[in-house]
């Protein structure tokens, strides 16, 4: 399945992903460390970015991630 197909739940989550997406083709940081751009750039709490994080790296797999040549 390729993310064009996937079905975010709704527009912020959408944005969440597509950011961290692009945070992980940039090779600015571990993903591991990507709650902590999620809280800068979204005002998030900790927990929240958490959630997200998770959220965003058990769908990995089924959404592909765009840019890298792994959308299949």
């Amino acid at each position: 399945m390729t993310s064009e197909l996937f079905v975010y739940e709704n527009e912020a989550q959408k944005e969440h992903f597509q950011y961290l997406d692009r945070l992980r083709t940039s090779g600015v940081t571990n993903m591991f460390g990507s709650p902590a751009y999620l809280q800068r750039t979204f005002a998030m709490k900790k927990d929240e970015s958490y959630k997200v994080f998770q959220a965003w790296a058990d769908t990995f797999e089924t959404r592909g991630c765009p840019g890298t040549g792994r959308e299949d």
